[in-house]
């Protein structure tokens, strides 16, 4: 609100002129023990899945030099298997599984193409955290050089304005054809990752023939049922292959909470239900193109939100994010100070369509970027569900590429992720005709069931402030394993 805020990240190295294929803008908490635990795991992780990618591809290399066939003899990679088992929504399945390897074989390797930054603000009134308790978070927060720390004060209420300016200073300062935005909550199997979205740009004939399914697979989700890709007809900053999609939140679009004292509650005059239900990805992990990216800039910033282009410096002012983010602004919800200041009825007082379904209007941040895609290209692109992104509630396998790991107070993401990696690990080096599942879900007996789900969090989290212990953690002092233990007798 107000000018927007600035964006910083002298300490990182610039990666204008950088190969990395994604970017990931993974939102943390700048200053608590949990976000400084959960950062250092998300990079122990990734920097594990870079040695298991050269693994992958040193055995690739061996079977086809050994048999001839392009192929790898038994037992075959967990690369060969991924190709073989998934393929992208919409996607014939010949596009990926004929001839997988070789294909597997032509991307280029998996460290170099991802640039992940973590997506930090400060706490209230002190932009040098210099009133941070923990010394070891400081000194990362000063020193380290995969912080994109923004002039944000931290909070729940300002993660949209984290997520707005990371969407822009990705445009701005890397030449990455994704952007994935990732919350530290959530568990990524970057190799799957790799191979998953990778595939997309092996050919444009191959993109030419998943677009081609992808529409009709997009017109079936908005009737109710199928999964696809949303391809825009609009020139953008891309080529056309425009891609929202992620986990779905509702096949039927945003849809206001109205329950007094909800989380998310909206009242009528905040968001009427007159608004169109747009379509949008959750917002704990989502894919957006670059071209789509670029479409949510032009709806999120003041001036182009009418339709017009976006200003010239947006092209040119790679160094310096501050000056043009405070030059052009951004569509921020009201402050609490704002409507305190003097006008309460700002709701209210709207008269037509457009004023009353404005992204002023919201602070979720996924609806926000649903909305914003769908507002700037005339809702010619929309978001799309890729059934490898898990829900809190839903079971793992081997061949997820994200999951959302909201288990209750008692099992945060600092105790779960290192869990889930060392049993995803085990699960990708079994034969394929083993099952895949992974143990990703703690507190509830089954997974799947969302009824069952939600339960467990009201009963963990049922007295304010205050958190039932279910769930502690194990390590087997013969094995080392890791596990989790839970005590579910009292969900039903």
């Amino acid at each position: 609100p107000g000018a927007a805020p600035a964006a910083s990240a002298a300490a990182a190295p610039s990666v204008v002129a950088g190969r990395a294929t994604m970017f990931v803008g993974l939102m943390s908490t700048c200053c608590d023990a949990e976000g400084y635990e959960r950062r250092a795991l998300q990079r122990a992780i990734l920097r594990d899945y870079f040695d298991f990618d050269a693994q992958q591809r040193e055995k690739l290399l061996a079977g086809a030099a050994g048999g001839g066939t392009g192929v790898s003899e038994s037992p075959r990679t967990h690369y060969e298997d991924f190709v073989a088992h998934q393929w992208a929504p919409g996607l014939p399945p010949s596009v990926l599984a004929v001839d997988g390897a070789r294909d597997v074989r032509e991307l280029p390797p998996l460290r170099g193409q991802v640039d992940m930054r973590f997506v930090v603000g400060h706490p209230p009134g002190d932009r040098a955290y210099e009133g941070v308790a923990n010394e070891a978070a400081v000194r990362e927060l000063r020193h380290a050089d995969d912080l994109l720390k923004l002039d944000v004060e931290e909070s729940y209420h300002n993660l949209y304005l984290k997520t707005d300016l990371m969407i822009l200073w990705a445009l701005a300062h890397t030449r990455a054809e994704l952007i994935l935005k990732v919350d530290d909550d959530a568990y990524v199997n970057w190799a799957n990752a790799h191979i998953y979205f990778s595939m997309f740009a092996i050919s444009q004939q191959q993109w030419d023939r998943a677009y081609a399914q992808g529409e009709r697979a997009t017109e079936q989700l908005e009737q109710g049922g199928g999964s696809g890709l949303s391809r825009g007809t609009e020139e953008g900053d891309g080529d056309g292959k425009a891609i929202f999609a992620g986990a779905l939140e509702s096949k039927w679009g945003f849809i206001p909470i109205r329950k007094p004292g909800h989380k998310w509650s909206l009242t009528e005059d905040e968001w009427p239900d007159t608004c169109p239900h747009t379509r949008y990805a959750a917002g704990w992990s989502y894919l957006l193109s670059r071209d789509a990216a670029f479409q949510v800039a032009r709806a999120l910033w003041r001036g182009p939100a009418s339709g017009g282009p976006l200003p010239d410096e947006f092209a040119s002012s790679v160094d310096d994010i501050a000056g043009w983010v405070r030059a052009a602004g951004l569509l921020g919800h009201p402050s609490p100070k704002e409507f305190d200041a003097g006008n309460p009825d700002y709701f209210a007082n709207a008269t037509d369509l457009q004023d009353k379904c404005s992204l002023r209007r919201l602070w979720f941040e996924d609806t926000r970027v649903g909305i914003a895609l769908a507002a700037a290209t005339d809702r010619k692109m929309g978001a799309s569900r890729l059934r490898n992104f898990n829900a809190a509630f839903e079971c793992c396998s081997r061949w997820m590429i994200a999951k959302h790991l909201n288990n209750g107070c008692d099992a945060p993401a600092s105790m779960v992720l290192p869990v889930v990696h060392q049993d995803m690990k085990r699960a990708m080096g079994r034969p394929s005709h083993l099952s895949g599942r992974v143990a990703c879900m703690y507190g509830v007996p089954i997974c799947g069931r969302y009824g069952l789900w939600s339960r467990m969090r009201k009963f963990k989290e049922a007295i304010p402030g205050h958190c039932r212990r279910m769930c502690f953690p194990h390590t087997d002092s013969t094995t080392g394993l890791k596990s989790i233990h839970c005590n579910t007798s009292g969900i039903t």
